[in-house]
């Protein structure tokens, strides 16, 4: 019967028996799916329901490419394999990729794994199921290769591989300055070209006033012509422009990022050299970091960070005690009986605490403290800061509006210092001044970052900040006469001056990737400052007499400072960059109203100071080799100040 062809009545005997069997099976499942209910959960579904219920074949799985910043990754290698099926496709210029399935694969591939690889990013993979909703909208976001890569966050103020950017950038790992001896920030820093401070002495000898940073030649007088920040906050001092940088315990440190060139296109006031960006670690996971040292002339240090997560709660504490003796600044050939060792001891104290809201947001807010004390290489020459800081922050990405930041920060701080004029025999000193400086400040700032397409990114954003400074001291009568180790005259007059200052700016940027192989990066800022309540009042107190008080006028001045640059990649080895740019630096509370003395020194303050500015180009090249474990890179610059902000001589009084 099998061999011949069934007549009518097989036909029809078939039929009935396909509906037995289908009812039997319905009452099976019936029977089977009340069991694992274990009672009664409602009606059994029906055969049609059972058909209904199978899953939506997929036959077509597609997707993009992306890197941390947004922007799409061409030539990515994905690779999908289902079960004993493979294949593999290439990504556009969009970054986009797609498999096609035949709709018998799609009925046997239930499960997958799709692999992407790229040069310079790290291997990603993610899973796949049949059932999946979004098999054509998949979206894979590319790391950087952990050895061979870096992204920065400071060249562009947007996440970007390094090795996109015309900007002459570098970066030190927390490994990096683990390996040095530097017990410092600054000290570690004086391993990368272009970094000097005012001083030849670091942070752990000389004077607060004198660690204002420089890079690339600009120069320094105490105030700094670069930017320094802590996670994009403000870390300068906003009377006078100078740096604490023990205020940043060491283990809190993961990672230190430098670009060098003029860069007030995006950080305004004070960037004309570059700027550095200390950022700390984050709360993110429950961890402990210890590090502690001895040394001689009685230099203990201990350094801590810790963190602690519970759920969607972060909290972090950083830590940093330091102390040393010090030695003697002056060479032994021309020491006297007043030089002494320059003794140091600084504290530091950071709180933190983390919400995150969801896997695209988070807020923060975080408390600091400081304190520092120096001996100044003199029996009884001192100065001692106290900082209080608090500051708050929030973040937020969304894939249709783009990345959101915001900061806000502020407090008050207090810097006490006396002044003594030395003998030429360095056997004496006269006490002349005795100051004190408080100084206050407020700032926030605003960022937007968006793809814009697949070729382009937008960052754009605002912000601000406003000090408030002054420079009280009592002034002591000038005394030669006197034969004594440490000679301290009467007190001549009480002399205050000081003011407001206030700085605005807006900027943008768009990052044009024109094809992989070129990208064109503009940006541009506008700048406005204004400085007010400005006044120097002079109290005499030997003798009676009224005071004497100079009202300065209100000021206002304007920068704009754009900057275009370009950068080509021969290979993938080799790239070529050229920028030029506009920076400019605005005179600081400080140099406008402060006058001071350091030793036989005195430094007057001039009220008429106006912004010095920055006209600059680069061109450079980069090469990198085995696997990008070898970087050789240099760059040909030029760089030109008008109305420069520098010391000049009046006159020399005869010792």
């Amino acid at each position: 019967m099998f061999r011949s062809r069934p007549d009518q009545t097989t036909v029809v005997l078939g039929a009935r028996w396909a509906a037995f069997l289908s009812a039997l099976m319905l009452c099976l499942y019936s029977v089977e799916t009340q069991g694992k209910a274990g009672g009664s959960q409602g009606p059994a579904p029906t055969y049609a329901e059972t058909l209904g219920a199978a899953p939506v074949l997929n036959f077509r799985i597609a997707g993009v490419v992306k890197d941390l910043s947004g922007a799409p990754v061409a030539g990515a290698q994905v690779r999908f394999r289902g079960g004993a099926f493979s294949a593999s496709a290439t990504t556009d210029e969009q970054g986009q990729f797609s498999f096609e399935l035949t709709p018998p694969q799609a009925r046997s591939i239930h499960a997958g794994s799709l692999t992407v690889m790229a040069p310079g990013f790290a291997t990603a993979e993610r899973g796949w199921i049949a059932q999946e909703p979004d098999s054509e909208q998949l979206e894979i976001v590319l790391a950087p290769a952990a050895l061979s890569e870096h992204i920065t966050v400071t060249a562009t103020r947007s996440a970007m591989r390094a090795s996109d950017t015309a900007a002459d950038t570098v970066a030190l790992t927390s490994e990096d300055l683990s390996a040095t001896a530097a017990l410092t920030l600054d000290d570690a820093l004086r391993q990368i070209p272009g970094f000097t401070l005012f001083r030849r002495s670091g942070s752990r000898a000389a004077n607060p006033t004198s660690q204002g940073v420089s890079l690339r030649g600009t120069g320094t007088s105490g105030a700094s012509r670069a930017r320094v920040l802590e996670d994009g906050i403000l870390l300068d001092d906003p009377f006078g422009s100078w740096v604490y940088w023990d205020r940043v315990p060491r283990q809190s440190v993961s990672g230190i990022e430098m670009v060098r060139g003029g860069a007030s296109d995006l950080y305004g006031t004070g960037a004309m050299g570059g700027v550095i960006n200390v950022i700390t670690r984050r709360p993110a996971d429950s961890a402990l970091f210890f590090e502690s040292s001895y040394g001689n002339e009685r230099t203990p240090d201990a350094s801590i960070s810790a963190s602690l997560r519970a759920g969607r709660w972060a909290a972090g504490f950083d830590g940093e005690a330091f102390h040393t003796d010090g030695y003697v600044l002056v060479d032994p050939t021309a020491r006297g009986r007043i030089d002494t060792p320059a003794g140091s001891d600084d504290r530091t104290a950071d709180l933190r605490l983390d919400r995150l809201l969801s896997d695209r947001a988070r807020v923060f807010v975080r408390g600091s403290l400081f304190g520092e004390a120096r001996e100044n290489g003199k029996p009884d020459e001192r100065n001692r800061t106290h900082i209080r800081q608090l500051s708050a922050g929030a973040d937020w990405q969304s894939e249709r509006a783009g990345a959101f930041s915001a900061r806000a920060y502020g407090g008050p701080e207090v810097f006490d210092q006396n002044f003594f004029a030395v003998a030429a025999d360095r056997n004496r000193e006269t006490l002349t001044r005795v100051q004190r400086v408080p100084a206050q400040q407020l700032g926030g700032t605003a960022q937007w970052s968006r793809p814009a397409g697949s070729r382009q990114t937008l960052v754009a954003g605002i912000d601000g900040r406003e000090a408030r400074g002054a420079s009280d001291e009592l002034v002591y009568a000038r005394s030669t006469a006197g034969t004594a180790e440490i000679t301290i005259p009467p007190v001549q007059s009480a002399v205050g001056a000081g003011g407001r200052q206030r700085t605005v700016g807006l900027f943008g940027e768009d990052i044009i990737r024109i094809t992989p192989r070129w990208i064109v990066t503009g940006a541009a800022r506008f700048d406005h400052w204004r400085n007010f309540d400005a006044l120097a009042t002079t109290r005499p107190l030997a003798l009676p007499g009224p005071p004497a008080v100079t009202d300065f006028p209100t000021r206002t001045q304007q920068a704009f400072s754009p900057r275009l640059s370009v950068l080509h990649k021969l290979t993938e080895n080799v790239s070529l960059t050229a920028s030029a740019y506009r920076a400019f630096r605005a005179p600081t509370l400080n140099e406008l109203y402060r006058s001071f003395r350091l030793g036989n020194i005195l430094t007057l303050a001039n009220s008429d100071l106006t912004a010095e500015r920055l006209t600059g180009g680069e061109a450079g090249a980069r090469f990198t080799a085995f696997d990008d474990k070898l970087l050789l890179g240099g760059a040909f610059f030029w760089s030109e100040i008008t109305d420069p902000i520098a010391n000049v001589t009046l006159t020399i009084t005869p010792t």
